[in-house]
């Protein structure tokens, strides 16, 4: 994603990416309620584009930070499966 867009988010900036994220959740959120996997998919896709834009605008490897939260389980049980206890809110 840096490679073919960074130049482009920079000039943007990371307000813009903040607001393309926001603005493909709820894209997202939409697909998921009609239910159509292919939106799902394409929509998915955009997030996580967008998630990877911002992190690349602040600087931050999201592949490595995310091995590093989630790499050995769960962040807060340190599972495989989580075990935590089922939470709703």
């Amino acid at each position: 994603m840096a490679h073919t867009y960074l130049a482009r988010d920079r000039t943007r900036g990371l307000d813009w990416a903040f607001k393309r994220l926001n603005d493909e959740i709820m894209e997202l959120r939409m697909a998921v309620e009609k239910g159509k996997k292919r939106e799902i998919s394409a929509e998915s896709a955009d997030v996580f584009a967008w998630l990877t834009s911002v992190s690349n605008l602040v600087e931050i490897d999201l592949e490595s930070a995310s091995y590093e939260k989630y790499g050995n389980g769960c962040s807060k049980c340190q599972q495989i499966p989580c075990s935590c206890p089922m939470k709703r809110g």
